[in-house]
């Protein structure tokens, strides 16, 4: 995630404002949106609102951008913070967003998954570094947490394994399956959503049977625009039979909170505020309910 109150000097956007993309198919002012991300945000964050509204790419400018915060190791610094040290959390991230701006062929996005393949420990699990811990992280992030390694674990296995890696991934699913209790993964709730994703990519039906409910129970209950992206994005990269209605409430919440919203604020701090709004646009626009 991105800090907002750090600017690069690598990306001088123009000037003019966006003009004339008023959704026609919600109230949203999709213009007033981009225009204070435009004003607020990161290079980072106008980068990729030019990207995925605008088609407009920019190999060069989005490299420096990411080299910037990208330490010598592969990783991302935490927080994305020049000078500090990685985050496995922030690497995840922005390799994701490698993908997004499609920049996995570049020598960046290679770096980050050597990085992360290198920090896969015996038993399967990722775990934050324990060098962020002088940054005081919040507490879904912390060093050797089961709690924050399962939800961590599953969400780097998801994307290893569309990139092809599926020995680490299933080293990975056999360390969650391991925690597993009363048939649920332990920890966090997206924990749960993560894993059964998974577990239906590598065709493991009988570890997630029955979990059906608690997944639907989970995404009925969720209201933060945040997890809504993150459980939108997690279900559309699945297997599961029944992911369309469940995406189909992730996308009708989101619509709705964006009618009423500039700029969706988010639980875990004001730094987060513009990504996820970014996320949430992405998503409803790929769905074409913007």
């Amino acid at each position: 995630m991105v800090d907002q109150s750090r600017k690069t000097e690598s990306y001088c956007p123009e000037k003019q404002k966006y003009k004339n993309i008023k959704s026609k198919k919600t109230n949203v002012d999709i213009e007033k949106t981009l225009n204070y991300i435009k004003k607020n945000g990161t290079d980072l964050d106008i980068y990729r609102v030019e990207y995925l509204f605008y088609n407009k790419k920019y190999d060069k400018i989005s490299l420096k951008i990411f080299s910037q915060v990208q330490n010598e190791d592969g990783g991302f610094s935490y927080n994305l913070e020049k000078g500090k040290d990685s985050g496995i959390s922030e690497t995840c991230s922005m390799l994701s967003i490698s993908s997004e701006l499609n920049l996995l062929d570049y020598h960046i996005a290679k770096k980050s998954i050597k990085y992360l393949l290198k920090k896969q420990k015996n038993d399967g699990r990722w775990s934050e570094n324990v060098e962020i811990l002088k940054y005081d992280p919040p507490p879904w992030n912390l060093p050797d947490d089961l709690k924050c390694d399962m939800w961590l674990t599953a969400e780097i296995a998801l994307k290893l394994l569309k990139l092809g890696y599926r020995d680490e991934a299933e080293k990975a699913a056999n360390f969650l399956d391991r925690n597993k209790k009363e048939g649920r993964f332990f920890g966090y709730a997206i924990t749960n959503v993560l894993a059964v994703s998974l577990f239906s990519c590598l065709e493991k039906r009988d570890e997630i049977k029955n979990m059906d409910e608690i997944i639907r129970d989970i995404i009925e209950k969720e209201e933060e625009p945040a997890f809504l992206n993150w459980y939108l994005e997690t279900l559309e990269d699945s297997k599961l039979e029944y992911k369309d209605s469940l995406m189909k409430i992730c996308l009708e919440k989101l619509q709705k909170k964006i009618n009423k919203n500039v700029i969706f604020e988010s639980v875990d701090g004001e730094r987060f505020n513009i990504p996820n709004t970014i996320d949430s646009l992405k998503l409803l626009k790929g769905y074409g309910k913007i």
